[in-house]
């Protein structure tokens, strides 16, 4: 919902600046940060600590599920993301604000983890 908000509003976002809904529109569309952080870090683990598969998660299983190469998925996926971010990042996004928001994501999203690998996700689903 949010990529199609921002992409029917790109044109008045670039006249103007961003308000409250084009925010809540690229925070929405931001949410396929996550298909690229899966490939990433299931690529990195297997890097690092070999077990067997570059791929893993539920991208993995529904590749298996339809007979296709274990990466299909999360391939595809992490790339629609990675092309979802760029839009964002680069199209949307004012240049003045996008190193602030680069920079922002970055610290955000490191915290975002730790707090909830480790401190508020065991503690809500246990």
């Amino acid at each position: 919902m949010g990529l199609i908000l921002l992409f029917l509003r790109r044109k008045k976002i670039n006249q103007r600046r961003l308000n409250l809904i084009d925010w809540l529109a690229v925070f929405l569309s931001l949410f396929w940060l996550r298909e690229i952080f899966n490939l990433a870090m299931s690529v990195s683990s297997e890097l690092i600590a070999p077990a067997g598969s570059f791929f893993s998660g539920d991208e993995k299983k529904i590749s298996v599920i339809l007979n296709l190469w274990p990466g299909t998925v999360s391939v595809i996926l992490g790339t629609i993301g990675l092309l979802i971010s760029l839009f964002i990042v680069f199209e949307i996004i004012p240049k003045r604000l996008r190193f602030t928001f680069i920079l922002s994501g970055l610290f955000g999203g490191i915290f975002g983890f730790i707090l909830w690998m480790n401190i508020l996700g065991p503690r809500l689903l246990p």
